[in-house]
């Protein structure tokens, strides 16, 4: 995007375009085309050949260990809801898992033979739960405070299980821990502050009565809030960190100038700001875990969360081919989005079990009608009490399949039909799916999805 652009609305029904001022700031233009010649390519070659690219010039590096499977667990410590008192609307803080809840959940996998679990703990501190900027390991008295989550690290420790406090520093509800929206904010091209809304799907109309508005961070302060967050976490001894969408979104700031002094910050400089803070974690001994993750974010990230199995669709497309999955399996490892967030969970689970894709879910304690008209209405379906078995079940399945592949890298895809497809592994493994039938082949013999989760797994 050479230059940027924004809608202006000023006494018409019409908004106005609005363009970026100044020259064009991006200082390298280049279109670079890697030759590859061969009898039949095919999309495997063409991710090989980019995978190749991000290692040599881009840094990426091999994360995968041999034999690993896991279960990604992401869950939510709490938000602000408004709430009725005396017969007022009162913003309050609203619990949906806490500490000793968290650990209940997974002691309950555990029981149930599960025995490696990730654990993505969103809105785990008090800035978390308040949405405002998150900086440290500032534990939540509402969710049980320090004690209680240094009981449930500890029981992580000993299980060998691991935990990712995500931090949010992009996007705050809330002025408060040093940054305020007047002081901190981005602004857009026309010099208005980068608010954002959320609207009615049905009607398009903004919903503010009962859901805040909030804005994002500049990334003029994003240094700030790096060298804050190595201090926090190397402090209180937590090695691991999930950085929520700050390796998925970019943006920039038309309010501020650069470092070298430069009109605005743009997303190059964005880029620049983002890898170097990601270097300064892992040089603090602090592992990052993605939430989906851009290319510039790879070399810095050891596992990647939420990685699509399906276009938006948006797009005219004949069908999707997981490509990214194919650029990075063997070398980091990752997983689906969620698999109870999905209208069809078995055909994402089939998706997920043909490309190597972890078991992921998204649980809370609270039942998620206590969280009608606030941040959490969307987890709707996140209650943990109706998904342990499955996903212990699931996970089994996964473990006895794609756990020694982990370290291999998928070098064909085939779409066969419309409704069937098959992946091959570097060692020769072939594993194919029909999604139409919900059955699973392995090296050619065919297995019913149904029947492998009764079975706990065994084929």
């Amino acid at each position: 995007e050479f230059r940027a652009t924004d809608t202006y609305t000023m006494g018409t029904k019409t908004p106005l375009t609005v363009f970026q001022s100044g020259d064009i700031r991006i200082e390298d233009i280049e279109v670079r085309y890697y030759i590859m010649s061969d009898d039949e390519i095919g999309v495997a070659d063409l991710a090989d050949t980019y995978r190749n690219y991000l290692v040599t010039e881009k840094g990426l590096k091999n994360q995968s260990m041999e034999d690993s499977n896991a279960l990604y667990i992401t869950t939510v410590g709490g938000t602000v809801k408004k709430q009725s008192v005396l017969g007022f609307p009162v913003n309050m803080q609203t619990v949906a898992t806490s500490y000793s809840q968290a650990q209940e959940i997974l002691e309950k996998l555990t029981a149930m033979g599960v025995d490696d679990i990730r654990l993505i703990y969103k809105d785990f501190n008090d800035t978390g739960v308040r949405g405002r900027v998150s900086t440290g390991v500032d534990y939540s008295n509402k969710l049980g405070g320090k004690n209680d989550f240094e009981a449930l690290y500890s029981y992580c420790s000993e299980k060998g299980y691991t935990v990712y406090p995500s931090v949010d520093f992009m996007e705050y509800k809330e002025s408060g821990a040093g940054y305020s929206f007047t002081l901190n904010s981005s602004k857009r091209i026309t010099n208005a502050y980068a608010t954002q809304t959320d609207f009615e799907l049905a009607f398009g109309t903004p919903i503010t009565s009962v859901k805040p508005n909030w804005t994002i961070l500049s990334p003029y302060y994003w240094p700030d809030v790096f060298n804050k967050l190595v201090r926090s976490f190397n402090a209180e001894g937590i090695d691991h960190i999930s950085l929520n969408q700050a390796t998925e979104t970019l943006y920039s700031d038309f309010g501020r100038r650069n470092v070298d002094g430069k009109e605005h910050i743009l997303r190059e400089d964005a880029i620049r700001i983002l890898t170097a803070g990601y270097q300064q974690l892992n040089d603090a001994g602090i592992s990052i875990i993605a939430q989906e993750c851009n290319a510039y974010a790879l070399p810095y990230v050891s596992t990647i969360t939420n990685i699509p199995l399906y276009s938006s669709n948006y797009d005219l497309f004949d069908y999707d081919v997981p490509f990214y999955q194919m650029v990075v399996h063997g070398y980091i490892p990752y997983t689906s989005k969620a698999i109870n967030a999905s209208s069809n969970a078995e055909e994402l689970l089939l998706l997920s079990l043909m490309t190597g894709s972890g078991i992921h879910y998204e649980m809370m304690y609270a039942t998620p009608n206590d969280f009608t008209d606030s941040d959490f209405d969307k987890l709707f379906y996140a209650n943990y009490e109706g998904w342990l078995e499955r996903a212990a079940e699931e996970y089994k399945l996964f473990n006895g399949i794609i756990s020694s592949l982990s370290d291999k890298t998928i070098v064909k895809y085939d779409r066969l039909t419309e409704k069937t497809f098959e992946t091959t592994y570097s060692d020769g493994t072939v594993i194919g799916v029909d999604i139409d039938n919900y059955t699973y082949t392995m090296n050619g013999q065919e297995y019913s999805l149904a029947d492998s989760l009764r079975k706990g797994g065994d084929n």
